[in-house]
């Protein structure tokens, strides 16, 4: 439910003396005879022209004696709702980071490798030729019992760094706690 604002107090301009060619009876929302002549017979007829649309109507049979504070008091801004159509249309705000969560949640329920088979072959590939001096060759099923097993093991890895992400009392993880992890995995490991 939309919370209901409440509006400051109209301030009203100071009046004229009486010494300034006004009476000094004379009502404040009214103005004087002299006034209605000198603005012309445009001005006679418009009372609400200056008026803007958000300004919200006075009653005619409210007594002009009464206090502004009062005048404040006694009426409100109509209620803004929305039409059915227009609730149905509003696009739900969005909270900071649902999507990356959306994504994680889908991560989890699927099987399927994360990283990309071929980028992964190339990188194998890769090392097996800076630690020997052939080309050597690997079996798909082989591949894939790597790119399995180093899945696994930098999801773990990534659990513990973020673990103690957590208790520095932080969101962001930075090298410091993958190297925490990494010095706690290899000290207990034994």
């Amino acid at each position: 439910m939309p919370r209901r604002v409440r509006t400051p107090p109209r301030r009203i301009p100071p009046q004229p003396s009486a010494k300034d060619g006004q009476r000094a009876g004379s009502s404040r929302n009214q103005p004087s005879q002299r006034d209605l002549q000198e603005a012309g017979p445009s001005r006679a007829g418009t009372r609400s022209s200056r008026r803007s649309r958000s300004e919200p109507r006075r009653s005619a049979n409210r007594d002009d004696s009464s206090s502004s504070s009062e005048d404040d008091r006694s009426y409100r801004l109509p209620r803004m709702s929305r039409s059915r159509s227009e609730q149905r249309n509003a696009r739900p705000t969005r909270l900071h980071g649902a999507r990356v969560l959306r994504e994680i949640t889908r991560l989890q329920l699927t099987t399927d490798l994360l990283i990309p088979k071929l980028p992964f072959a190339r990188l194998i590939r890769e090392v097996l030729q800076q630690y020997s001096q052939r080309n050597l060759r690997i079996t798909p099923e082989a591949l894939l019992c790597l790119q399995e097993s180093s899945e696994i093991y930098l999801t773990q890895m990534f659990e513990d760094a973020y673990r103690c992400t957590l208790h520095r009392e932080r969101v962001t993880m930075m090298p410091k706690d993958m190297n925490l992890a990494l010095y706690l995995r290899e000290r207990w490991a034994r």
